[in-house]
């Protein structure tokens, strides 16, 4: 069964079921937590992360549903699962890109460029979980324009992490470059992945991450790496989730 997408006047197939006949591969799988702490100190709220990546698809399960990055042939999707409704919802690339980018983006009235200053040393150093860290500042932006600040340890010696995510970022970039259409944008893109690359190989990936926003703290933790078997399963559409109306239908 195939479920397909009109997108840009161009009919991409997207394979519902056909993956689940094919053996389970090997991938990563990053475990995280994310909690407020208060001025005293006092953690609340807590809730968990978990991502896995395999070849050619990233999944990540959180509060907010499910997440899939997919790479089909010369195609790529970006769709959100939502496991209580049985729905999904195709994700607009623009959206994940300012989302998950917005941070390396200098916008003005003009138009985006990159912004090369986003991530600074701060020349603090510290252990944590047992690894030596970096500690860097970052602008946090939303659509290119800063928001906050936030703090982050970074360390190249977990090298299960930094696999992991060169790997993570590997198929995030083909797919956010597939769905890019405009010369200048696919560009931009090119130069900001490059910028991305420059970080990991200087002060390699984050474990911790910290941010105050609106007079609130949260903290976000990798708690830990692991090399695990993916089933293709899942990293598709469960055959009886229902469309959600959203930025992008799909077309039976």
């Amino acid at each position: 069964m195939r479920k397909r997408i009109i997108k840009n006047g161009l009919l991409i197939g997207i394979t519902m079921t056909s993956l689940s006949v094919l053996s389970q591969s090997t991938g990563w799988k990053i475990e995280q937590i994310t909690y407020d702490v208060s001025k005293d100190g006092i953690k609340s709220n807590q809730t968990k992360q978990t991502i896995y990546i395999g070849k050619e698809a990233v999944r990540i399960e959180n509060k907010q549903g499910v997440t899939l990055f997919k790479i089909e042939g010369d195609s790529a999707y970006i769709v959100r699962l939502m496991p209580p409704q049985k729905t999904y919802m195709v994700l607009p690339s623009q959206f994940l890109i300012m989302g998950m980018l917005g941070t390396y983006f200098k916008c003005e009235n003009t138009g985006c460029e990159i912004d090369t200053t986003a991530i600074q040393p701060t020349g603090e150093t510290d252990t944590v979980k047992g690894y030596k860290t970096q500690k860097i500042k970052a602008n946090m932006k939303i659509m290119g324009v800063q928001t906050t600040q936030v703090y982050q340890w970074m360390t190249k010696d977990w090298h299960e992490l930094n696999e992991a995510m060169d790997a993570y970022w590997k198929v995030v970039k083909k797919v956010l470059l597939k769905n890019v259409q405009e010369p200048e944008q696919v560009q931009l893109m090119k130069n900001v992945f490059e910028y991305i690359e420059e970080i990991q190989d200087k002060y390699g990936n984050t474990i911790k991450s910290e941010m105050t926003l609106w007079g609130q703290t949260t903290v976000t933790e990798t708690v830990s790496v692991s090399k695990v078997n993916l089933s293709p399963d899942m990293f598709i559409i469960p055959k009886d989730y229902q469309e959600m109306q959203g930025f992008m239908q799909f077309r039976k």
